[in-house]
């Protein structure tokens, strides 16, 4: 019989063949994930962003990292003795007809003992949630993307802390951030930042100015007038509450075949609506509108307008370690200010249409916040006169606009009719709006920050 001899060289090599194939499997991946995240994210800070940090940006706003299952189980037990307290709260009381006040503070009150029934169920269930196997996830990201992830904090602790408790101890005045309008940013120039990053520098990108009220001595006074007018707003005949909404309504609406698509956007509408003018508008709206709505017990319309001026003509703010205030308009920021500047664009609105002679031809009119939409039964020029009208009316709010016979971009939806819009399977004259209506890619219309996108293109990839 021959020698049989033991090559151990060969058997190493055997196992290594696999090991660098899969390495170099991961390496490969990695490098093409790195490219498509670096075509979808773009960087207008100063900083330098690492390849973890692309990677993770390049995920999207709907990434939800893998969480830790180290205290699953003592979580799970903890919400459900919370739940068990909501339980006998809701068997001891439930007979009572106080109505919760929305700023009532939480007591965590602990009730007794109460039914065998529902404390038997609650045995039960407490023993078979202890018998649950916590089961190890895969993670879904690198150790270097976590660590991206957590090294700058969303939000500082002092905010933290404040979001946590019932009440604010230290109060200070707002702060101002910016954030930057990319989606105004010219083609060419976006262009010339993916090229070459150190003429970040020299660009000067649009912005929006943000004033923070959190922690602030209006903050609470804010909410409260914020409850009170909110429901104003709602009744608006143009009201949007968000895609969604515009989506139901649209369903409803039979336009005619030939109608126009036009999507309108008020230049600067918080900061060009003076506080003079907003005074006087939440006031008639307040007085003409039926309390019997509202949750709670509506304040007297003097103390309303009393603390809505508190809170407009006393927006001091930190910027730069300096102390600022804003003279004109409501801050972007303030707790208010979306309802307030939306009753009194509702009023302006309203007078501009009565100026305007076609207006028996608007089939429907939205309008979400400084963004609206209009489907017109008419002819382009007759639609443009529209906006001569309303960008006279006014001398601080202007309007700009677009009209199309096919689609148009609202918010994040495409609204589009098909080429043939009067051809219809049963031959009527209207069609469903809703039918050719799809989400885009991103919100912010011309830039490449696509995270939809770029996990639609990396699903494709054979590597993944």
């Amino acid at each position: 019989m021959a020698r049989r001899r033991f090559n151990k060289r060969s058997k190493d090599n055997k196992h290594k063949h696999p090991l660098n194939k899969k390495v170099a499997m991961q390496h490969c991946k990695r490098s093409y994930n790195l490219t498509k995240a670096k075509t979808h994210v773009i960087n207008l800070s100063q900083r330098r962003l690492s390849d973890a940090e692309y990677l993770l940006l390049s995920k999207g706003l709907k990434f939800i990292p893998t969480p830790s299952n180290k205290m699953a189980k003592s979580d799970l037990m903890k919400d459900f003795n919370e739940m068990c307290r909501k339980m006998r709260c809701r068997y001891l009381y439930h007979n009572t007809n106080d109505t919760i006040h929305p700023f009532r503070l939480k007591t965590y009150h602990k009730p007794q003992l109460c039914c065998n029934t529902l404390e038997n169920y609650i045995d039960q269930t407490k023993l078979e949630l202890s018998s649950l196997q916590v089961r190890d996830f895969r993670d879904n990201l690198t150790s270097a993307e976590r660590r991206s992830m957590h090294r700058r904090g969303a939000l500082d602790k002092t905010t933290f802390d404040y979001l946590l408790k019932s009440n604010q101890q230290n109060y200070g005045p707002g702060h101002m951030h910016v954030l930057p309008k990319i989606h105004k940013l010219d083609p060419m120039v976006l262009n010339k930042i993916t090229n070459n990053f150190d003429s970040i520098g020299i660009i000067t990108h649009p912005g929006r100015p943000i004033i923070s009220q959190i922690g602030t001595v209006t903050e609470s006074i804010g909410r409260v007038v914020d409850s009170q007018l909110v429901s104003i707003v709602q009744s608006h005949s143009t009201y949007l509450k968000d895609t969604t909404d515009l989506i139901l309504k649209l369903e409803n609406l039979r336009p005619p075949s030939e109608c126009l698509l036009c999507s309108f956007d008020i230049s600067q509408m918080f900061t060009n609506c003076p506080i003079d003018e907003i005074m006087p508008a939440v006031k008639n709206a307040f007085d003409n509108f039926d309390k019997s709505q509202f949750k709670i017990k509506s304040l007297p319309t003097d103390d309303l307008i009393y603390l809505l001026e508190s809170i407009l003509r006393n927006n001091v703010f930190e910027f730069n370690n300096i102390l600022w205030k804003q003279q004109i308009g409501a801050a972007i920021g303030a707790i208010p200010s979306p309802q307030v500047c939306n009753i009194l664009m509702y009023q302006i609105l309203n007078d501009i249409l009565s100026k305007f002679k076609f207006r028996k031809q608007i089939f429907y009119i939205g309008r979400y916040m400084d963004d609206g939409i209009i489907i017109f039964d008419g002819t382009n020029s007759q639609l443009t006169e529209l906006f001569e009208v309303a960008n006279s009316h006014h001398k601080y709010l202007k309007f700009t606009h677009e009209i199309s016979e096919k689609e148009i971009i609202f918010l994040d939806l495409k609204i589009y009719k098909p080429f043939h819009a009067g051809a219809s399977a049963g031959g009527s004259e209207g069609q469903n709006l809703s039918t050719y209506v799809k989400h885009v890619d991103s919100i912010y219309i011309g830039c490449e920050i696509v995270a939809e996108k770029a996990r639609v293109e990396n699903s494709k990839h054979p590597f993944l």
